[in-house]
Parts: C-alpha cells; structure tokens; sequence
C-alpha cells in the first residue's frame, strides 16, 4: 500500500516534466490603439514557457480610456501561434483592470487548429451606469474547454474598450492592465493509471478498516 502511495508524486512529477518540454509560442503579434490617434502599441509580452502560461501587459500610454485621458475607445487584438508536445484540453484567460461608471469592456478570444475552430468565448464588463454593472478593480478568468484535445493551435484575443457617450476628461473608466493566459494538458494515460490505482488501494483500505 505504500509503494502505491509513494507512486503517486513520481507520477505526477514526470507528467509535469513531459508537459513543459519543448513548449513553444511563435507568430506573437499583440497591440493595441485608443481613439482619438494614440497610434499603434505594442503589448509587453511575458511568455514562461516552463509554466506553460503567457502574460500581455500595458505598455506606454496604458490600455485606457476614459479617466484623464483624451481617449474615448480602443481595440485591442492579440494573436499567436502554440506548439506543446502534449496535448492541451483547455485554456483559462483572465483579465486584470478597471471600470468606472459608463466604463465597459468587451472580450473574447477564439481557438483554432488550422481550418477548425476548437472553440470561444466572449463576455462584457461593465461600470455602475449599467444594469448589473460594477465599480471597481477586476480580475475576471474565463475557461474554454477545445472540442477536441491538440499539440498545436491558433489564439486570438480581441478586446474593446469605451465609456459610452461620455466626454473625456469624464469619471468614467475602462482599463485593461494584464492579459494572462494559462493553458492545460491533458493527463497522460499512464499516470490516470498509476492515479486509478492509489485510489483503488485507499478505497479498499478504508472498506477494511
């Protein structure tokens, strides 16, 4: 029983150790632009290809509008390309900013493995001055699960930002900080096994007792 128990790290360890291998992003094209004439900029891309995640954050001036800005709206979009050698089920994006009274934000993000789509998700975020909306810092993480399991995909993440029909400098504010994505691999047969087996050995542990 115990031998069965000491598997189980082992297992868990060398899972981790094949899932992070060789795990690549390639084609990252990440930037946006706020109205009036902010022109074109670049997102600081962070990617951790150890952790399997990769962070966009705000670069100079801020993803805002609203606020003290002479900003009114902005588009954001995001695209890359992922390389994993195993197979990833799902992702989970998550948002880190701020709105403010007519301040709102819509997101969305699409996956794609060539011709195919494996699946999106959108949503909206939004200040005081709308039903249901909120004041305040957020942080909001969203799963998407693929409709079928990849070791190689398309992201593209696209938000927009505005304060409705304010005027700037207005109370209003929508802002996007960090963008984050975190992706999740499939659990290898071989350790569901050695897992499977542990539980099957605590059950019939505890039945006995």
């Amino acid at each position: 029983m115990r031998n069965l128990r000491s598997l189980l790290p082992i297992a868990a360890l060398s899972v981790t150790a094949a899932a992070h291998a060789q795990f690549s992003f390639s084609n990252i094209n990440a930037t946006y632009a706020m109205n009036p004439d902010s022109g074109t900029i670049p997102w600081i891309v962070t990617p951790d290809t150890s952790a399997m995640t990769i962070d966009f954050t705000q670069n100079a001036p801020a993803f805002k509008v609203g606020d003290s800005t002479r900003f009114l709206y902005g588009v954001s979009v995001i695209t890359y390309d992922v390389t994993s050698p195993v197979a990833i089920e799902s992702v989970d994006l998550t948002l880190q900013g701020d709105v403010e009274q007519y301040g709102e934000i819509q997101y969305g993000e699409g996956i794609s493995s060539g011709a195919n789509s494996l699946g999106s998700v959108t949503g909206l975020l939004q200040g005081s001055s709308y039903a249901g909306g909120l004041d305040g810092a957020f942080t909001k993480t969203v799963h998407l699960d693929f409709s079928q399991s990849v070791t190689s995909f398309s992201v593209t993440q696209t938000l927009a930002s505005d304060i409705g029909n304010e005027t700037v400098p207005s109370a209003s504010l929508a802002l996007v900080g960090t963008v984050e994505q975190n992706f999740n691999p499939v659990p290898e047969p071989a350790t569901l096994s050695v897992l499977g087996v542990g539980a099957l050995a605590l059950l019939r542990r505890r039945m006995r007792r």
